[in-house]
């Protein structure tokens, strides 16, 4: 779906989580306020534990902030909505069901028309290049493969907002590499809004418009930044961003603040 870019899409207003346990209370998030306009590709980073998948938890639905709200188009988050799509770090695909119907699933589950649902898959097969495998099952795909089927699954619901928890960390650099093609590519053509979780610092900044850094004991926010690698990496062909000094420049700034 296209929206104006200056829209806001999210926002959290002091949001807070804790885990009460028999002894104690873990304080997983602390007073987190953040706000995330439309197209943008917003990731964030930070050491292991530091809450990064409980904020993207709290923005699909999935869990309530303990203090706090949030929201999407001024609206109050109170569970799962096909508006947030999101793509895990495991592919979770359904073995029973070949490629084409993994991706149909939510469509058929809107009761939208076989007409509808096939015009609709076939779109985004093309978009993950996926179409000549369309008739295939999980148990024949690669690790990369299935994670664009789940890509695939979560576009053709035509989420507002993309969440996306560490998902290409299972992938060899490679296969990696291409899926960040693929996901720019799509975030550009499509206007999408991504919001991504990454344990990789040189993902975040060939991806992101706006990088976030966590730190945890509890979880806060301590840094974000705007970059432009992504659309430079896209716009021009001749430039390699492996050769520019700035990009090294704040991969170390973002390196000496987490660990």
């Amino acid at each position: 779906m296209i929206v104006m870019k200056e829209k806001k899409i999210i926002e959290l207003n002091q949001v807070s989580h804790v885990f009460e346990t028999s002894e104690d209370a873990l304080h997983v998030i602390q007073d987190i306020s953040l706000s995330i306009d439309a197209c943008e590709f917003v990731c964030v980073v930070g050491p292991s534990g530091c809450g990064k998948s409980t904020l993207l938890k709290m923005i699909a639905g999935f869990l309530k902030p303990t203090l706090g709200e949030c929201f999407m188009l001024g609206e109050k988050i109170e569970g799962p909505d096909k508006k947030r799509g999101v793509v895990f770090q495991s592919p979770t695909l359904y073995p029973w069901l070949t490629v084409a119907n993994n991706i149909g699933y939510g469509p058929k589950l809107a009761k939208e028309s076989k007409k509808e649902i096939e015009q609709s898959v076939n779109e985004y097969l093309k978009e993950v290049d996926l179409l000549e495998f369309k008739d295939r099952y999980s148990f024949e795909l690669s690790g990369g493969m299935k994670q664009r089927v789940a890509i695939g699954r979560t576009l053709v619901n035509n989420p507002e907002v993309i969440l996306m928890d560490e998902p290409f960390s299972a992938l060899d650099a490679i296969t990696r590499g291409g899926m960040q093609t693929m996901l720019r590519k799509i975030w550009k053509e499509k206007k999408q809004t991504v919001f991504m979780i990454t344990h990789d610092i040189e993902e975040a900044l060939k991806l992101g418009t706006r990088i976030i850094v966590m730190s945890k004991n509890p979880g806060k926010i301590i840094y974000e930044c705007h970059v432009d690698y992504t659309n430079q990496i896209y716009n021009n062909d001749n430039y390699f961003v492996e050769q520019d000094s700035s990009f090294h420049l704040k991969k170390m700034e973002l390196y000496d603040l987490i660990v």
